[in-house]
C-alpha cells in the first residue's frame, strides 16, 4: 500500500495555493461597535453571511472601512496578488475609485470599473479583482493597511454595498519533493 501511495505521489504533480487574507467581511460579534467613515453596517444587502458595509458618500466625505474591526489593522498585503471583493450600488454609476491607506501614506486610486465582472457598476453584486501592484506607490507598498476608501465624488443620492474583502495570492506553489516522516 505504501509503495502505491509513493508511486502516485511521485507521478502526480502536486499543486497548491497559498493562503488568502480576509481583510473584512463584517462577520464579527462586535460588528455594531466597529468604526466606519461615512457609512454603516447593513444586514439587508450582504453578499454572504449577515453583514456588509453600506457606504453613504456625500460631497465632502469618502466612505471608508476601518480594518481594526476584524483584527486586520495594519495588515501587510504587499506580497498578495489581488484585492477581491463584491460590490453593488442602489443605481448604475459610471465609476468608483478605491484606495488604501496606512498612516501617513495612501495608495493609488484605482477605478473598479476596469476590474469588476461585466465592466459595469449597478444593483447586482459583482466580483471585483484588483491587482495589488496597481494600488502601490513609490512610498506606499500597501505594507500596512488601516483603511479601505471608496470615492464616488459627484454622484448624488448613492448608497453602495461592499462585502468579503480578501487579499488573494494567485500564485501556484508546485511541490516537487516530499518525504515520508512516519509509518
Amino acid at each position: 500500500m505504501k509503495i502505491r501511495l509513493l508511486f502516485l505521489l511521485l507521478v502526480i504533480p502536486i499543486v497548491t495555493f497559498s493562503q488568502n487574507l480576509m481583510l473584512w467581511n463584517g462577520e464579527t460579534a462586535t460588528i455594531r461597535t466597529c468604526e466606519f467613515d461615512t457609512g454603516i453596517v447593513d444586514s439587508l444587502n450582504a453578499n454572504s453571511g449577515k453583514w456588509c458595509f453600506m457606504g453613504q458618500p456625500d460631497k465632502w466625505h469618502l466612505p471608508a472601512i476601518k480594518l481594526s474591526c476584524q483584527n486586520t489593522w495594519r495588515s501587510d498585503i504587499s506580497n498578495f496578488d489581488e484585492l477581491q471583493f463584491y460590490f453593488k450600488t442602489n443605481k448604475t454609476i459610471p465609476y468608483c475609485r478605491i484606495s488604501l491607506s496606512g498612516w501617513p501614506y495612501s495608495s493609488n486610486q484605482v477605478d473598479i470599473v476596469k476590474y469588476i465582472t461585466g465592466g459595469k457598476i449597478d444593483s447586482t453584486y459583482r466580483l471585483v479583482r484588483i491587482p495589488i501592484d496597481s494600488l502601490k506607490t513609490f512610498q506606499y507598498l500597501v505594507q500596512s493597511v488601516e483603511f479601505i476608501r471608496f470615492d464616488t465624488s459627484g454622484i448624488a443620492n448613492l448608497n453602495y454595498y461592499v462585502d468579503d474583502l480578501i487579499a488573494v495570492d494567485t500564485k501556484q506553489l508546485n511541490v516537487d519533493t516530499f518525504a515520508i516522516i512516519s509509518n
